[in-house]
């Protein structure tokens, strides 16, 4: 299934709601891998962490399925920065867990709306929704 025309038009090609969120959302975490992550967060990751490092590139993609979708940006108590979803007043964490499976809370309380990264992130994010079109 095709979600998002990347090229030429930059259309989305669902309609926001619950179920397709939930595919959505479900595409994206099975494509995450390594690829996407820097050395810092594969060590990380060997943590038993698996979905840390991965919250901007999943946020970014559902961002540009659901352009309806803001991405939002917290620190965290380690100093680290998370990445996230929300509609209207609905937080989406896709990478929610690297958090909660370590006893420890997102920082959605002092998050701020931020527009999506260029460079070698949105590459990545490119890449990734890319495979999700698949």
């Amino acid at each position: 299934m095709t979600f998002y025309v990347l090229k030429n038009t930059r259309t989305s090609l669902v309609s926001l709601n619950e179920e397709n969120l939930e595919i959505v959302i479900n595409k994206i975490k099975e494509n995450l891998d390594e690829s996407l992550l820097t050395g810092y967060w594969l060590k990380k990751n060997q943590d038993n962490n698996p979905m840390a490092g991965y919250c901007y590139y999943a946020s970014a993609v559902l961002k540009k399925v659901f352009p309806e979708l803001e991405i939002w940006r917290g620190q965290d108590d380690l100093g680290e920065y998370h990445w996230f979803n929300k509609w209207g007043e609905k937080v989406i964490d896709i990478t929610e867990d690297q958090y909660y499976s370590k006893g420890r809370v997102p920082p959605y309380n002092n998050a701020e709306k931020k527009k999506q990264l260029g460079g070698r992130h949105g590459k990545k994010a490119n890449r990734l929704l890319e495979k999700i079109n698949r």
